[in-house]
């Protein structure tokens, strides 16, 4: 038998409401989640081109989890959905370019004289 409390519903009530309850499902939602760790506490993080894009494409199934104080006694675990667009003011894009460098000798050796 089940005890009876104040804060029960009716089944007039139960009715009403149970239509807005989701159904049970076996799977969860999907979570993609890209993970950050630092040694010490608050310190910054730094996301490439592609996991920002990710980011950005995934939405709300992306998670960013930053790992602060990986060598501490205490380290903070912080949860971020969707990073892209919760820390978009926030982020600041920085350009690098990559390039190769050649050194004179390799140039010699490697290049083709018209004066065979």
């Amino acid at each position: 038998m089940t005890k009876s409390y104040s804060t029960n519903l009716t089944q007039e009530q139960w009715e009403l409401i149970e239509p807005l309850i989701p159904p049970k499902t076996e799977m969860a939602p999907v979570r993609r989640i890209e993970v950050k760790g630092q040694a010490q506490l608050h310190q910054q993080v730094s996301l490439t081109v592609n996991e920002w894009r990710k980011a950005q494409q995934l939405g709300d199934s992306y998670w960013l989890y930053v790992v602060w104080g990986c060598k501490t006694d205490n380290p903070q675990l912080l949860m971020i959905q969707n990073p892209a667009k919760a820390l978009v003011g926030a982020a600041k894009e920085i350009k690098q370019v990559t390039r190769y460098i050649v050194g004179a000798e390799a140039l010699q050796q490697n290049a083709i004289n018209d004066k065979q």
